[in-house]
């Protein structure tokens, strides 16, 4: 989340006018369409007050915001935005990725403008691995003895199966079966 509070020194005391949020998204990431929010509330993507350009999120908010302007914000009050992102999967684990926003207004009395910038969010990427599972199971060749069981000199046959889990995705995978002793491979 987002959160603009209008300080009172900044703007000696008045209210601003005009107020916006800018928030470029770190490089690597992708707005999830609809995650939009305004003080906990559902925002449409398409709402005039919304523009994106590329991976920046332009929010005019306050009292009166409009398609072509921000609106007012009191003093001491606060606008909280949320969104979405995802970490693109080409973004390798240890990367750091660095988020901040850009609030801008005026003084409705006095004109002052003010621009302002928040702390700095930083999300460590965690490397998205593969959860790999193999299953070797023996075909019983005589279903009424107990275990799995072979007959000399007739075939004997396994079913080997992988699966991932994920997160990640399985990349080049191999598997090699010795074939144990005892057994001729044909």
């Amino acid at each position: 989340d987002l959160v603009l509070t209008n300080n009172s020194d900044a703007l000696d005391g008045d209210v601003s006018a005009n107020t916006v949020i800018t928030d470029s998204f770190p490089a690597g990431t992708t707005y999830v369409p609809g995650s939009l929010t305004i003080d906990g509330k559902a925002i449409s993507d398409t709402d005039p007050r919304v523009t994106f350009t590329g991976s920046t999120l332009t929010l005019r908010v306050g009292t009166g915001a409009n398609a072509t302007s921000g609106g007012t914000l009191g003093l001491g009050a606060s606008v909280r935005i949320g969104y979405q992102l995802t970490v693109d999967s080409g973004v390798a684990g240890g990367t750091r990725l660095l988020n901040d926003f850009t609030g801008t207004g005026e003084g409705a009395t006095s004109g002052v403008k003010v621009e302002g910038k928040s702390n700095e969010a930083v999300i460590e990427v965690q490397a998205s691995t593969a959860g790999l599972t193999i299953d070797k199971r023996a075909i019983d060749q005589e279903p009424s003895i107990s275990g799995a069981t072979f007959i000399a000199g007739k075939t004997a046959q396994y079913t080997i199966q992988v699966a991932n889990s994920g997160p990640g995705t399985a990349e080049d995978v191999v598997v090699n079966d010795t074939v144990p002793a005892g057994f001729e491979n044909p």
